[in-house]
């Protein structure tokens, strides 16, 4: 997207990126890798499957289960319990060494035939490195049978399929003790796009999108209203140097789908202030970002970037 601004300068706004830091800087920040684990930088898996939502989880039996909510939640559990009984120490101090900030978290699937049994399972993430995967999936073949009420079973379908997410932290104790815990979101922070479970659904973008779709439709609007509505003549009067100039805004979506906290920082508090002017004209997002059943504020970074010629 290019103006003409007074016979010699240029506006472009290009697509914005998802901020992974509380910084400005549109780049994002590779893993520190150490030596040992270089050579377990592989390619990407495909996208994710999509995670099974809760009504799924009806058809398996349990004791003391009495909604689907808590079906899903024993299954969870079967997972939970599943790592923290078969993963040895050494693979534990792997995936810590490879993982930012020692989290563990992952998209897994499970199939099961009618009865219940075990026929298929793995790892699907777009940031799985190939040893990480070998890890996890070397546990998940171990799961236990299932118990399915098979009047409530699909007798049509070859097999039941889950996915789900998994996200543990990886702590290490005072006693040198190295062991796996649930991850608890801190629903008072914001959290990057890498970390939702459901992105921000804007208005007018398809609400069953799956989340890499929505951040896409998002770009698009929104860089849309930046287009629009930045008004490209008052560069000519500020006495910027030619080059390439950039504004870089933050900020964040609430919880309840509204613009806060807008920062920008750019080559002149003048655009600084347009910058700020244009993002308030987006408007309120129809749902919130959530991870797991709690809304949680995500945080945006967008850079606009300008070029005034010689």
């Amino acid at each position: 997207m290019q103006f003409k601004l007074s016979m010699k300068y240029y506006f472009f706004s290009f697509l914005f990126l998802i901020s992974f830091t509380n910084t400005f800087s549109q780049e994002v920040q590779e893993v520190n890798e150490t030596e040992d684990y270089s050579e377990y930088r592989n390619k990407i898996a495909p996208p994710p499957a999509k995670t099974s939502s809760i009504e799924e989880f009806d058809i398996i039996i349990c004791d003391g289960c009495n909604t689907a909510k808590d079906k899903k939640n024993y299954f969870d559990y079967l997972v939970f319990s599943l790592f923290i009984e078969n993963i040895s120490k050494k693979d534990l101090i792997f995936l810590k060494n490879i993982n930012q900030n020692g989290r563990l978290s992952e998209n897994l699937f499970f199939n099961f035939d009618l009865s219940g049994n075990l026929i298929n399972e793995g790892t699907e993430s777009f940031f799985t490195i190939k040893k990480e995967r070998a890890i996890i999936d070397s546990l998940l073949y171990k799961f236990p049978k299932i118990d399915f009420d098979q009047t409530k079973i699909d007798a049509s379908l070859p097999s039941v399929r889950y996915g789900i997410k998994i996200d543990y932290k990886i702590v290490e104790t005072d006693y040198g003790i190295i062991k796996l815990e649930k991850y608890k979101v801190d629903s008072s922070k914001e959290m990057p796009f890498r970390e939702v479970d459901e992105f921000p659904a804007y208005s007018g973008c398809d609400s069953n999108l799956d989340k890499l779709s929505m951040k896409r439709c998002t770009n698009k609007k929104i860089n849309q209203i930046i287009g629009e509505n930045f008004s490209t003549e008052l560069t000519s009067d500020l006495g910027l140097s030619p080059g390439k100039k950039r504004i870089f805004i933050n900020f964040t979506i609430s919880k309840t789908g509204e613009i806060i906290n807008v920062i920008a920082r750019g080559p002149h508090p003048a655009l600084e202030k347009e910058a700020i002017r244009v993002i308030s004209l987006v408007p309120k997002f129809d749902k919130p970002g959530y991870y797991g059943d709690e809304p949680v504020d995500v945080k945006y970074s967008i850079p606009i970037v300008f070029v005034i010629s010689e």
